[in-house]
């Protein structure tokens, strides 16, 4: 697992199988609390137990004012709630936390 600060984030990037490494990106992204954050993934088996884990993290983000984009070319964005944002590259990552920074700006 890599954790890299970024201007307006912090990014995260794994490879996410099964649920080996939840525990060490949740750990991440705990320290991480106040900050917006990306998570670059190869994820290979996702289902409803990873999906309900990204959901948590999402919401919390939501929360307490900051956003949470998954970056990932292997995830279908039909397969997946629209709560989550999952883009396939860091610059459309990059303009949904902008997005959503506006959004939280103007009181939406």
């Amino acid at each position: 697992m890599k954790v890299e600060e970024k201007l307006n984030y912090i990014l995260i990037s794994d490879d996410i199988d099964k649920n080996a490494n939840f525990e060490k990106i949740e750990a991440s992204i705990n320290q991480a609390e106040n900050q917006n954050i990306v998570l670059q993934a190869s994820i290979n088996n996702l289902n409803n137990g990873n999906i309900d884990r990204f959901i948590s993290i999402s919401e919390g983000k939501k929360a307490n004012g900051t956003s949470f984009v998954i970056v990932s070319k292997e995830i279908s964005v039909d397969t997946i709630p629209e709560s989550l944002n999952v883009v396939p590259t860091i610059t459309e990552a990059e303009d949904i936390i902008e997005m959503e920074n506006i959004e939280r700006e103007l009181g939406f």
